[in-house]
């Protein structure tokens, strides 16, 4: 009798983990350092950026980003920040895309938060994709563009981390 209660306690626990697994992986939270530094990137590069006429067939439109989907980052990101569209792909995605429209495709990278101090920085890197398929091997090209550096604190009136500061820098 005891063995069957533990085995239903076990499943019980195991269900309520699986349960909550869920709605943490559904809900996304808007004090998520990447979606707080995410947004501030895409307003400062859109407010410095966006008036500019596109010189190349193809361009970097912060209203409709690609990103670079990571490993790492395990918490997901929305697909809408105000009023940007962020789609998140893989490389095997970017490939199709650019073997579909041949033409280079702008990507961002975020990389993982550092630590410098009581400061979190989140980098943001913006390349332009192409792709080459030989018979003997395939060429991810990736020509870097821009990026830039935000920059997070800790507000202990608000409880919170907030932004504190925006780099944008292009070569």
């Amino acid at each position: 009798m005891a063995r069957y209660l533990n085995s239903a306690c076990i499943i019980a626990a195991l269900t309520l983990c699986i349960v909550a697994n869920q709605n943490t992986v559904q809900a996304v939270k808007f004090d998520n350092l990447y979606y707080k530094a995410l947004q501030a990137y895409l307003e400062t590069a859109e407010a410095k950026y966006g008036y500019l006429k596109p010189d190349r067939k193809v361009f970097r439109n912060y209203k409709d980003l690609l990103i670079s989907r990571e490993d790492w980052l395990k918490q997901p990101l929305p697909s809408q920040i105000g009023s940007h569209k962020v789609t998140f792909v893989t490389t095997q995605e970017l490939m199709q895309r650019y073997q579909k429209e041949q033409a280079e495709i702008p990507i961002t990278f975020i990389r993982p938060i550092q630590n410098e101090g009581s400061i979190l920085i989140v980098d943001f890197v913006d390349y332009y994709f192409s792709y080459k398929k030989t018979s003997r091997k395939e060429n991810l090209m990736y020509g870097i563009e821009s990026g830039g550096k935000v920059e997070l604190m800790y507000d202990s009136n608000l409880n919170e981390f907030v932004v504190t500061k925006v780099e944008l820098w292009g070569i």
